[in-house]
């Protein structure tokens, strides 16, 4: 008996074109033609698709000319993931992908970084000492809660897009 190969139907690509700043970029994976993959950040996109045709440089022409690829059938890493270390298809002209780290205390003070290269996150840590009440637990990646110690800082990091304007945005999914 053989197997039965399913194909999946051509996802629908939420309205476009978009603006660089309006999508998110694979941090390696390319589309056939060489573009970079990508998928709208604001709206309900179901698939990686070709970041061309997102921003409508190009006609769409089916998956197997410009790839589109489901959520579902894929794992493909996104610039913003921390494990993609910084790496990005995005084109340099549409700008560059910042972190900012976003940090409450347990005694209730907030706060948050510079902006910062995603590589360097593993090198300055993640969000520091609370200037309030001196907590470093939980500001980087070696600190680990024991019995005693005061509760950890909460963290999270979040990305940001650097046009070429010199305007930082806050990409959200």
């Amino acid at each position: 008996m053989r197997a039965q190969v399913i194909i999946p139907e051509l996802p629908d690509l939420p309205e476009g074109p978009y603006l660089p700043h309006q999508i998110r970029y694979s941090a390696v994976h390319r589309c056939n033609c060489g573009a970079g993959l990508a998928y709208p950040v604001h709206r309900a996109a179901n698939a990686w698709a070709c970041s061309k045709v997102l921003l409508g440089e190009i006609e769409r022409q089916g998956r197997h000319k410009h790839g589109e690829y489901p959520f579902a059938m894929y794992e493909i890493k996104s610039e913003g993931q921390p494990s993609a270390h910084g790496l990005t298809t995005r084109p340099p002209e549409h700008g560059k992908i910042l972190w900012r780290t976003h940090a409450t205390c347990s005694c209730g003070h907030t706060w948050e970084t510079e902006f910062y290269q995603p590589l360097e996150r593993y090198q300055k840590g993640m969000a520091g000492t609370c200037t309030e009440c001196g907590n470093t637990n939980g500001s980087d990646f070696c600190s680990q809660s024991k019995a005693g110690m005061t509760k950890p800082i909460e963290s999270r990091c979040l990305d940001y897009l650097q046009g070429p304007d010199g305007v930082t945005r806050e990409l959200k999914v």
